[in-house]
């Protein structure tokens, strides 16, 4: 689930929140019908692993993904999808830093 979380850049809550409602998720985390383990779950998980730990899983299925052929892994595709919307809010520096902080507190 980790890794999920890695690839698909969730947040604890949101990697629970998906994998939990998605079959496709269940089974590539090998979760199945099983409870899916809660975001203080991860969160600790995460700092027993940590970032290295993480990385290097990540690394190990993408090599095990060329090995068996699934994967080339020559190109990378990305979605730049762009969606009009109305600013609300415009970044100002210190709203900018006040974001970072309150994203920051949020994940410790």
């Amino acid at each position: 689930m980790l890794v999920l979380k890695r690839i698909k850049g969730w947040s604890f809550e949101e990697t629970e929140h998906e994998v939990r409602k998605n079959l496709v998720y269940r089974h590539l985390a090998r979760v199945y019908f099983e409870r899916v383990p809660d975001a203080k779950s991860l969160i600790r998980l995460s700092a027993v692993i940590g970032a290295d730990g993480v990385e290097a899983i990540h690394r190990r299925l993408v090599e095990m993904a060329r090995a068996q052929g699934l994967i080339k892994g020559r190109y990378a595709r990305v979605d730049t999808t762009v969606v009009e919307t109305n600013i609300i809010r415009y970044p100002t520096d210190s709203r900018l830093l006040q974001d970072g902080v309150r994203v920051l507190t949020r994940a410790f």
